[in-house]
């Protein structure tokens, strides 16, 4: 039998907890699905306001603390939203609301 090595990849967070509203940010923020390898920019704040009738103020607190429970409030302001969609979708976060 071959030998066969085992190569590990980066870690991803631990899943945090998140309330329903949160969970709700999340998948309008991952809902432009990426077709054929393309990967289209996270919703705007004002795209999930209007999603999920709230002020835009109120998306942009919640998208504050999801950040922040991430671990990703240090990025660079330009990064975020990215990165954020990035661990949702490879935590399996990103699908579980439908509009």
């Amino acid at each position: 039998m071959p030998f066969r090595q085992t190569v590990v990849g980066d870690a991803l967070p631990s899943l945090p907890r998140l309330t329903d509203r949160q969970c709700s940010i999340l998948a309008a923020l991952c809902r432009p699905q990426p077709q054929a390898g393309q990967y289209p920019s996270p919703a705007t704040n004002q795209q999930i306001a209007q999603e999920l009738f709230l002020s835009v103020d109120a998306v942009k607190t919640h998208l504050r603390v999801l950040f922040h429970k991430f671990g990703i409030d240090a990025l660079p302001q330009n990064q975020k939203r990215t990165r954020l969609v990035q661990l949702a979708r490879q935590l399996g976060l990103a699908d579980q609301t439908e509009p």
